[in-house]
């Protein structure tokens, strides 16, 4: 679809919801095309996705998964912590979500707990990236492991480093 449909489409959702704020499917799909294909308005996107995200409603999964996502791209790693543990009990509870992003959850919290630079933090950030690794097996992109060697190192855990960038060679 070319940007000028998405435009559109994000226009006429946009109608329908300033009818019916309470329009759940309206809201969704409007900030799925914005997250997906325009980028344009990341600030109502967020908005939006964390109203969908706070109410029960159909859509509370998988916007409870895209706002951890937003809060990553922006390094806001407090509201990731938040979102992205809500996110988790979402998907552990009810897991009826048109979309299924755990690994990019577990991802986006190693980030956030290891840029908090406490043991204990980073202690949690290595949990969820090993939790990236159980999801993806051997199919983890090298961001993965540069991320666990990061926190590895930062707990100098050097040996379990040394053998990470083992594995990666090898893959």
């Amino acid at each position: 679809m070319q940007e000028n449909k998405f435009e559109e489409a994000y226009e006429e959702f946009s109608k329908l919801i300033a009818t019916n704020p309470k329009n759940y499917e309206a809201l969704y799909f409007r900030s799925i095309i914005d997250f997906g294909h325009l980028k344009k308005y990341f600030a109502k996107t967020l908005e939006d996705l964390s109203y969908l995200a706070a109410i029960k409603n159909p859509y509370q999964v998988a916007s409870s998964q895209l706002v951890t996502i937003m809060y990553d791209m922006n390094d806001d790693y407090d509201n990731v912590i938040v979102n992205g543990l809500k996110a988790l009990e979402l998907l552990d509870k009810k897991n009826d979500s048109p979309i299924d992003l755990k690994v990019d959850i577990y991802y986006a919290l190693a980030r956030a707990y290891f840029h908090k630079e406490a043991t204990s933090e980073l202690t949690k950030a290595l949990i969820y990236i090993e939790h990236c690794f159980d999801e993806l097996k051997e199919d983890a992109d090298l961001e993965y492991y540069l991320l666990k060697l990061d926190i590895l190192v930062a707990l100098k855990k050097y040996h379990e480093a040394k053998n990470l960038i083992a594995k990666a060679q090898a893959n």
